[in-house]
């Protein structure tokens, strides 16, 4: 019994100095490009986009005017379980639109939220917001624009029910 043991503790000791050293670091500004959660979640941000294109998943639109002589709208992206995939807002004014997508994988967990900031006579500044299976942040990265820097909204419905009525 104590061999079998001996031996299994060696199987978990082999196995974890083989995985992948990336997964057990923390992702960084120099390592999220290529850190394989970051990875596993593009995957799931390019599968939802092909699914947009290929228009096999439902589409439900929302015009709404907004505060601050705004206009907005969103759109919710689902499969035939009517299990959201991606949502997006988007907000304009005259000088300014922020728009921001929202991808959840098919257990209903958000995964990755994608922002866009672009005001007249500036670069746009984007921000990039990754989560664990478990809805856990992992890391949030922002373009190098210039201007207001878009915030991370985990509740993006009642965000726009708050800017828009």
């Amino acid at each position: 019994m104590f061999t079998i043991l001996k031996i299994s503790l060696h199987l978990v000791l082999l196995s974890f100095l083989l995985t992948n050293p990336l997964q057990a670091k923390e992702i960084t500004q120099q390592n999220w490009l290529n850190h394989p959660e970051i990875k596993q979640i593009r995957d799931l941000y390019k599968d939802i986009e092909q699914q947009v294109a290929n228009k096999t998943l439902r589409k439900t639109f929302k015009h709404t005017d907004c505060e601050l002589q705004a206009t907005g709208f969103d759109m919710t992206f689902y499969n035939d379980q009517k299990n959201t995939r991606k949502y997006s807002i988007i907000v304009q004014t005259e000088d300014s639109k922020e728009s921001s997508s929202y991808y959840y994988d098919k257990q209903k967990m958000l995964r990755f939220i994608f922002s866009v900031y672009n005001e007249v006579g500036s670069n746009p500044q984007e921000t990039r917001g990754y989560y664990n299976a478990s809805g856990q942040h992992l890391y949030t990265h922002y373009s190098k624009g210039s201007g207001f820097m878009p915030q991370i909204i985990k509740m993006p419905k009642k965000h726009l029910n708050h800017l828009c009525h």
